[in-house]
């Protein structure tokens, strides 16, 4: 799985640094495809301005050095996912994971519906890599209840009262009170 998470940005990666390319002959992703009326072209979705989403939404003009394409913004999330059972110092490390996770996955629907609704195509890396964050979401989801279980069995073992104890409780209780009464009786 890690593995694919790095190889599909890594692929959009290459077009957009690659050093062999020259204004003179156009880039051709080799994922591009048409099979029996079916097809779905990488070219298109990764030259869109939705490609680099930051300068689509006019946050960075277009150039600016924030200005990352999905595909390098994407190696720095799945780098960070990589690193993270390392990062057992970290506090709530499960909750960040989650949040960030749930963020990604909702990117993904956002670019899921670009693909689909304003650039009327498909393509297989951008599939691969949200396949990917419904997946790390799911394993986030499931790292996180796992945690917070783990928590609660801690917390109630903590606290939990054995059957016995009332009832050594109330016979110490009745042994004071019988000592008290003797006591009392004698003076």
């Amino acid at each position: 799985m890690d593995a694919a998470k790095v190889a599909a940005p890594s692929h959009g990666f290459t077009k957009s640094t690659d050093p062999f390319s020259s204004p003179s002959t156009p880039y051709k992703a080799m994922c591009d495809f048409e099979v029996g009326g079916f097809s779905g072209s990488c070219t298109k979705v990764f030259g869109s301005s939705y490609g680099h989403i930051l300068s689509h939404w006019g946050l960075v003009p277009e150039g600016h050095p924030l200005d990352l394409s999905l595909a390098v913004s994407g190696l720095f999330l799945y780098s960070l996912l990589f690193l993270y059972p390392l990062a057992t110092f970290v506090p709530a490390r499960e909750s960040l994971l989650l949040a960030i996770c749930s963020g990604s996955v909702g990117f993904s629907v956002y670019l899921i519906y670009v693909l689909k609704f304003q650039l009327n195509d498909f393509c297989v890396v951008c599939m691969s890599f949200h396949l990917c964050n419904f997946v790390m979401f799911f394993l986030a989801v499931m790292e996180f209840r796992d945690k917070s279980a783990q928590s609660e069995k801690v917390a109630t073992q903590d606290t939990q009262v054995s059957p016995a104890a009332p009832r050594r409780s109330a016979r110490i209780a009745s042994q004071q009170g019988a000592e008290f009464r003797q006591r009392r009786s004698a003076m």
